[in-house]
């Protein structure tokens, strides 16, 4: 499958192959459905819904459709959302806040297809961040339910959370770099 990413090849549109970490996010939410359809019927009459910091249950409900499915259901959404707006970044560039906004948009269009890809992969690398975290939870809810205890799971949030600042970060130092690269492009091509 592809898709058309303006400005991607100097000006000219281009196809670009949907990503490796779009890929891996379907994946981790294909298997986050199968995982949730396949232990359902195992569940006890009531669930966990809200956990403290330590993994302690603070609150449950009882055990329905609706209660199991609606963490992959925001996953799925979340996902599918933060995709599409990379998607269709290219046409609204405005909207996309980083500190180098203001240098990127003095861009010309047909400089900007390397930012682009790094947003892109920034908003990429964050959906499927978020797909696994909300797994880890569901495997959590799960684990608590049948067993009594949270056990180790209860840190996968925080290590989530670690995961997209740890992402943020790494990627905004590189869409530093793609604007500055696109710059000196520009420079060099101007003489």
């Amino acid at each position: 499958m592809r898709e058309h990413v303006a400005g991607a090849t100097n000006g000219r549109a281009a196809d670009t192959p949907i990503t490796p970490l779009r890929i891996a996010g379907a994946v981790a939410l294909v298997a986050l459905f199968g995982f949730s359809i396949a232990v359902f019927g195992e569940l006890p009459a009531r669930i966990p819904q809200h956990f403290d910091a330590s993994g302690t249950v603070t609150r449950d409900v009882g055990t329905s459709a609706a209660s199991w499915f609606a963490l992959p259901a925001v996953a799925a959404a979340t996902w599918a959302l933060v995709v599409w707006v990379g998607t269709r970044m290219p046409s609204n560039p405005e909207l996309f806040n980083f500190p180098q906004k203001e240098r990127f948009l003095a861009l010309p269009a047909s400089h900007r297809g390397p930012v682009f890809r790094e947003m892109q992969r920034m908003l990429d690398a964050t959906a499927l961040l978020v797909v696994l975290i909300m797994g880890a939870v569901q495997l959590m809810v799960w684990q608590t339910a049948v067993s009594g205890s949270a056990g180790s799971l209860a840190q996968a949030p925080f290590v989530g959370i670690a995961a997209i600042l740890a992402v943020s970060g790494v990627s905004m130092v590189r869409l530093a770099r793609a604007v500055a690269d696109a710059e000196r492009r520009l420079h060099d091509a101007r003489g």
